[in-house]
């Protein structure tokens, strides 16, 4: 994926594709899922939380499933258990013909929880 600075929001570059893959490296139990939006409709739709996942414990989350068209938008959203829900940048979602993964981890306190994108 790569920055778009234009329009401040993550691309899926060809090689990245329909999932996405959180792991939870925070001191902190954590659910995390996917919310997306179609452009030319006004609801989102998201996947069902994850189970609770503790340091170290990672969970892998099909886009596709959510019935986004090509260049929707969507983002990861991380809700710990005893603090806050943070939420990654809007990522353009373009389905890919091959399952790859986008990853991306948790980290931090719940005082100062991250979300970040690994290449």
């Amino acid at each position: 994926m790569a920055v778009d600075a234009r329009e401040n929001f993550l691309t899926y570059a060809p090689a990245s594709g329909n999932f996405v893959e959180i792991a939870n490296r925070g001191a902190y139990v954590m659910k995390a899922r996917v919310v997306g939006s179609n452009r030319s409709e006004h609801e989102t739709r998201q996947s069902p939380w994850s189970k609770n996942l503790a340091l170290g414990r990672r969970e892998r989350i099909d886009v596709r499933r959510l019935g986004l068209a090509d260049n929707a938008l969507f983002w990861i959203e991380v809700a710990l258990v005893l603090g806050p829900t943070i939420r990654s940048a809007d990522i353009r979602y373009i389905e890919q013909p091959a399952p790859e993964i986008a990853s991306f981890t948790a980290s931090g306190t719940v005082f100062a929880a991250t979300l970040d994108h690994q290449p």
